[in-house]
Formats: C-alpha cells, sequence, structure tokens
C-alpha cells in the first residue's frame, strides 16, 4: 500500500477482498431509494468518488479497513477507467496504462474467500471471474429480482461512454434525468461487468461492486 510510482512492480497483502454492496444507489451516486438505506451518510457526494466512499465505509462496517485497507469501486467515468480505479489510480488504461502501475502477487477473492481473478493482470485482459460476484460485504449472498450493478465499464476496465451524464453538460454519475448508465449482471458470469441489457436509466437503483486496492 501506500504511493505507487510508474513501472513499479508492486507486491499486495493476498488475498484481495471483493464484494457487491448491501446499499444500491441511483445513477448520480448519492440518492439512496429509502431512508432505511442511508448507511453511509458519510458518503452525501456525487459520482465516482462517492461511489468509492461507498464501498469503504461499507468495509469499514465490517471491520475490513482495520488493517489500513482501502475498497474502491469497479465504476468508470468519463476521466478514469475502473481498472485503474481498483488500484487506485485516476485516468485511462489506453493512455497510461493506469501510470505504468503493475501489482504483483495480486489474487481477489469474495467474502467467502472464492477465488474471483488470480491477478490484476486476468483482469486487464478481460479474463471472466471464476464465479458470479454476489456475496455482499456482510458475507450474505445477495438475492434479488434485479440483478443490474453500475458499472460504466467494458471488458477489461474500460469506460463504455455511459455513465448518467446528459449530453456532456453534467459531470459523470450525477444526472438521473434523462440519461443512461452502462451496467452489469451479477447473476451471470459473462456478464459480470457489461450485460446483454447494456444500460439502465439512471433513476434506476442498483448495487456497486467493490475492490480491495493493493
Amino acid at each position: 500500500m501506500g504511493q505507487m510510482f510508474p513501472g513499479e512492480n508492486v507486491t499486495s497483502r493476498l488475498p484481495l477482498k471483493v464484494f457487491i454492496t448491501s446499499v444500491s444507489v441511483m445513477g448520480d451516486m448519492m440518492s439512496f431509494p429509502s431512508p432505511g438505506m442511508v448507511i453511509v451518510p458519510a458518503c452525501m457526494g456525487n459520482g465516482l468518488a462517492n461511489a468509492n466512499c461507498i464501498c469503504n465505509q461499507l468495509a469499514a462496517n465490517q471491520g475490513l479497513t482495520a488493517n489500513g485497507a482501502i475498497f474502491n469501486a469497479w465504476l468508470s467515468d468519463a476521466s478514469t477507467d475502473a481498472l485503474c480505479n481498483i488500484v487506485g489510480r485516476m485516468g485511462m488504461t489506453a493512455a497510461t496504462n493506469c501510470g505504468n502501475y503493475f501489482p504483483g502477487k495480486t489474487t481477489y477473492v469474495d467474502m467467502h474467500n472464492n477465488t474471483l481473478f488470480a491477478s490484476w493482470t486476468d483482469i486487464m485482459q478481460g479474463v471472466l471471474p471464476s464465479i458470479n460476484i454476489n456475496v455482499m460485504e456482510n458475507g450474505v449472498v445477495m438475492t434479488s429480482a434485479m440483478f443490474s450493478v453500475w458499472t460504466g465499464t467494458t471488458n477489461g476496465g474500460v469506460y463504455s461512454g455511459s455513465d448518467c451524464t446528459t449530453g456532456g453538460t453534467t459531470a459523470s454519475w450525477t444526472d438521473v434525468s434523462a440519461a443512461m448508465g452502462s451496467v452489469g449482471d451479477f447473476s451471470v458470469i459473462s456478464g459480470w461487468t457489461q450485460s446483454l441489457t447494456g444500460t439502465m436509466t439512471c433513476g434506476g437503483v442498483y448495487p456497486i461492486y467493490c475492490f480491495e486496492q493493493p
């Protein structure tokens, strides 16, 4: 952990945790569907930063940050790809390769310690998770009639171009009106980050994926 520099090969904690949030949000990343679901009051902003805050606060609620761990959202916006965001970087993979960041010996597991990805490189190359990412931060398997998860992301962790903004006049993940956002499907391994349904209206209420930062 700590500051990473371009070209540095980092050996992280093993393994790194991944969960789907027990909290669901609208596409502006700050609108909670009911007072009973406002369990992260520290996160009342919007956009990608707020999604990261939600991940970290939910992790903290379960004691997952006691060792200094940080959790970030698997979410892309117009300036940062999800692949970069989960390792604590800003930027787009095509232009910067996330600052030439290459975390070494990194494996990802769910809250039941089932392996999801063997390495960060596998995620970058679009390798599918071994099983569905459907375990919440509290260890409970998510069951829902709605399987969508906000991602804004295509296979390989790259920005999809659909991030709840209207005509470029509003910031990413801030607009619930006349806007669409890309979603994954937590019940289908092949569509975990980009589902066959593609996008949903930003007034929809869905969870997000959270990855422990190397």
